[in-house]
């Protein structure tokens, strides 16, 4: 989570190349099924659907969270572009494969303790890339200090 934090980014990974520019959910399958062919056709089409919300789905001014997979910490911040490719991102060290990108305005870290429980449930259940539902949209404004503002994503 730090790298995402400490360059203002979210980021997805499948190391299927540049996304920046890909419009169609046909050339993402492609892509994938090109990088993962064992994989089920039920498989493919669910992280098309992800890539294809986090390339050309997610408005700039949406909100964005990104949980840490090693603690209970989670980013919350506001999208502040479109797509990039990040190609010093695929590959890392540690074993990750980040390349495509979305510039983020992080607000706050949180706690998952600090959402209330019905709101924890949701999030559990969420997949990678998620519409998440109006009414739990206003508690993580309050969490991240803008109350009031209505724009969620």
């Amino acid at each position: 989570m730090n790298r995402f934090e400490d360059n203002s980014v979210a980021a997805i990974g499948w190391a299927i190349g540049d996304l920046s520019q890909v419009g169609s959910r046909e050339e993402i399958r492609r892509r994938l099924r090109r990088q993962f062919s064992d994989y089920s056709d039920r498989q493919i089409g669910s992280w098309t659907g992800t890539i294809h919300s986090f390339v050309n789905e997610i408005s700039v001014g949406d909100m964005i969270l990104t949980p840490s997979t090693t603690s209970p910490e989670v980013l919350i911040g506001r999208c502040e572009g479109p797509c990039e490719y990040w190609p010093q991102w695929e590959d890392l060290a540690d074993g990750g494969s980040y390349e495509d990108v979305r510039r983020v305005g992080w607000r706050k870290k949180v706690d998952r303790t600090e959402f209330s429980e019905s709101l924890q449930k949701s999030l559990r259940a969420l997949t990678t890339v998620s519409r998440i539902k109006d009414q739990d949209i206003q508690e993580i404004l309050a969490l991240a200090g803008v109350e009031g503002d209505s724009q969620g994503g």
